[in-house]
């Protein structure tokens, strides 16, 4: 973005659907996976298209594209994959989406992202690897039922644990399969809320070691 202001790549899939379907004209629906954006949700009850959600890993974005009508899907790591084109994560072709984005729109990507959170709302997303003396996973009926104040509304566990707020702030943790290490991720509507409930899953984390 403008003066080298990062834009996090849970905003690009939802600048991608944004365009492909407002501005192209493309129907389809969006899929991202468990840790993605709440801003996705609404970018899809806007536009009128099915949501789907899949666990982490674009192996299941790429399954789901080829199933399913999508007209773009992302997961928290950065992979992009877009309808009509291969299957597959392809930085290089969302770059040029955004660039057409920006010809069709005739405004720099930070406008067109502030425009997209005006609309939707600005969410703060983290993540923190935690690394552990040795493999823990919470559980479930462990967990507190509320965070930092916000009542835990909704508990998904098929990858992983994701503590969803009443306030739509969440707290996930997701342990790797291949080293020692748990994945934690957070977002809210305000940084310094996404912040404290990161340091409160790590502190949750630290108990168990």
């Amino acid at each position: 973005g403008e003066g080298g202001v990062f834009i996090h790549p849970q905003k690009i899939v939802g600048l991608l659907a944004l365009h492909l379907n407002q501005d192209r004209g493309m129907s389809g629906g969006i899929v991202k996976t468990i840790a993605g954006s709440t801003m996705v949700d609404h970018i899809a009850d806007f536009l009128k298209v099915r949501l789907f959600e899949v666990p982490v890993g674009f192996k299941y974005i790429s399954d789901l594209m080829e199933k399913e009508d999508v007209v773009a899907g992302g997961e928290e790591a950065g992979g992009m994959g877009v309808k009509g084109y291969i299957p597959e994560r392809d930085g290089s072709m969302a770059g040029l989406l955004l660039l057409e984005m920006m010809a069709f729109r005739d405004k720099p990507i930070c406008a067109i992202v502030r425009d997209m959170e005006k609309r939707f709302g600005r969410y703060y997303y983290l993540r923190s690897d935690l690394r552990l003396k040795k493999r823990v996973e919470p559980k479930k009926e462990s967990l507190p039922g509320s965070l930092l104040g916000k009542k835990v509304v909704e508990i998904k566990d098929y990858d992983g644990l994701k503590l969803i707020c009443e306030d739509e702030s969440w707290l996930m943790f997701r342990a790797s399969g291949t080293e020692p290490l748990m994945r934690l991720y957070s977002e809210a509507k305000a940084l310094r809320r996404s912040r404290a409930l990161l340091e409160l899953g790590e502190e949750i984390i630290r108990k168990l070691q």
